[in-house]
């Protein structure tokens, strides 16, 4: 301890005490408590912890973004099981949600009937007023660089999906040919809704969304809304064996014998109808369960990467 002289009355005062005893004077020598409180270690550790979320988020992305193309499916395109094969492959994109709206739109159809009186005049006999609902999803997401990309989907409804998820989306890619196509990828057409002029992702695949329930991992587009453009049982020429009995017949002048070949025409095409349809609900079983499966392998691989870069970032 030692003496010395307060700045403001010059009295002789320890150099310990924060205030002179003499006139109140703060003391130069005691460092002033500081004005603006020290940030508290639990906030500090959950701003950085936030930091490494985003970070490795932004690290996912870029990791992820090598898994373009799942698995491909070939399969006929006629239940004949020869020519033109249809090829099938998802093609996938990576993001971070940064906004899910919900929307939809009301539409009102009125049909009126008319009459017509004993005088000849119209009236309306009766009035048929229909609503049709359309919900709309849009959502907007942003790619490993930054920017921003938005869809529009109808009718699906998605669960509300949050801001800052990890998905993928995929696109249902095809090629009908006789042999496996070169680049199926570039070269295949995509299927699914159009907004804008672009086709739309029929698959969504959520990454690590621990605040819902495992069935959660993806929503797709049903697989049925496909089966129309990806697989045909036409019959095709088979047709012409009850055609051609009615046409001979006539043209014999014995319909009598024109219409017993048709029968017999009409029943062969409708076995051979029966037969393809059969044997096609076997080919677009096996389409659904890749369609599932592949968003299934696409969920798997976000997880495995997901632990692995949390893993780095002690997450």
């Amino acid at each position: 301890m030692a003496l010395i002289a307060c700045w403001e009355c010059e009295s002789k005062i320890s150099s310990t005490v924060s205030n002179c005893p003499h006139c109140g004077a703060a003391s130069q020598s005691v460092t002033p408590p500081t004005t603006t409180a020290a940030v508290p270690n639990e906030v500090a550790l959950q701003m950085e912890k936030i930091a490494k979320i985003q970070v490795a988020k932004q690290k996912f992305l870029e990791q992820i973004k090598s898994e373009r193309q799942s698995d491909p499916h070939e399969k006929f395109y006629h239940s004949t099981e020869h020519k033109e094969k249809e090829h099938l492959v998802i093609r996938w994109q990576h993001f971070i949600v940064d906004e899910h709206e919900k929307d939809k739109q009301i539409t009102t159809t009125v049909n009126k009937s008319r009459g017509v009186t004993t005088r000849g005049q119209t009236y309306v006999k009766d009035v048929n007023v229909q609503q049709h609902t359309t919900y709309y999803d849009y959502l907007d997401v942003k790619d490993e660089e930054q920017r921003v990309h938005k869809f529009r989907l109808i009718d699906l409804d998605l669960a509300k999906i949050k801001s800052g998820q990890l998905i993928s989306l995929g696109w249902l890619v095809h090629q009908r040919s006789e042999t496996p196509p070169v680049d199926l990828f570039k070269s295949g057409i995509d299927l699914g809704q159009t907004w804008e002029n672009e086709i739309q992702p029929s698959l969504i695949v959520m990454h690590d969304d621990k605040e819902r329930s495992s069935e959660y991992t993806y929503q797709v587009m049903v697989p049925k809304k496909f089966h129309d453009l990806i697989h045909s049982s036409s019959i095709r020429w088979w047709h012409l064996a009850w055609i051609a009995g009615v046409g001979l017949g006539f043209m014999a002048d014995r319909a009598e014998t024109g219409f017993t070949i048709a029968g017999i025409g009409a029943a062969i095409s409708l076995g051979v109808f029966f037969y393809r349809q059969s044997k096609g609900a076997v080919m677009l079983k096996a389409f659904d369960q890749w369609y599932k499966q592949s968003a299934i392998d696409m969920n798997n691989k976000g997880k495995q990467l997901i632990q692995k870069v949390n893993a780095s970032y002690s997450l």
